[in-house]
């Protein structure tokens, strides 16, 4: 089934997303769940902290969640489990195996960017177009010759 971009929002139902006031911040995450009507905008749910003003943290990993779970590529919350590979690279945190629920709580990198190449270039920009997320432009940036 693929996602029409008005039912990304509804889709989103039952998720939360944990934000943090700041990266050395040792104060309890602040939560909040936030539907919003994809026809009009308005907002049909509301819990938790939501009134607050947050640093943005990892706000892909929504989206490419869906993206992968739509695609078949994410099964469940523990399926797929991915080994990590050297050529991720990364801090010691990172270098062991993760699945679906340890990368959107660790926010790991590689997961990320394997789970986006597995999609391949046409389909994920295909999404990231019909979610109408960001400026839409996924080309690679121009690698710096010198």
């Amino acid at each position: 089934m693929i996602l029409e971009r008005r039912c990304l929002l509804a889709a989103a139902v039952g998720l939360f997303a944990v934000f943090s006031p700041g990266p050395a911040s040792a104060v309890d995450p602040i939560r909040c769940t936030v539907v919003l009507d994809a026809q009009n905008g308005e907002a049909i749910h509301r819990e938790g902290t939501c009134d607050k003003r947050v640093y943005p943290m990892s706000t892909f990993k929504l989206p490419l969640a869906m993206m992968g779970y739509d695609a078949g590529i994410l099964k469940d919350e523990t399926t797929p489990r991915w080994d990590y590979q050297a050529k991720f690279g990364g801090p010691a945190r990172v270098k062991k195996a993760f699945d679906p629920t340890g990368w959107e709580k660790e926010s790991i990198v590689w997961y990320s960017q394997e789970t986006a190449r597995r999609l391949g270039a046409e389909r994920f920009g295909d999404y990231v177009r019909r979610f109408g997320y960001g400026n839409q432009d996924v080309r690679r940036p121009a690698v710096p010759t010198g």
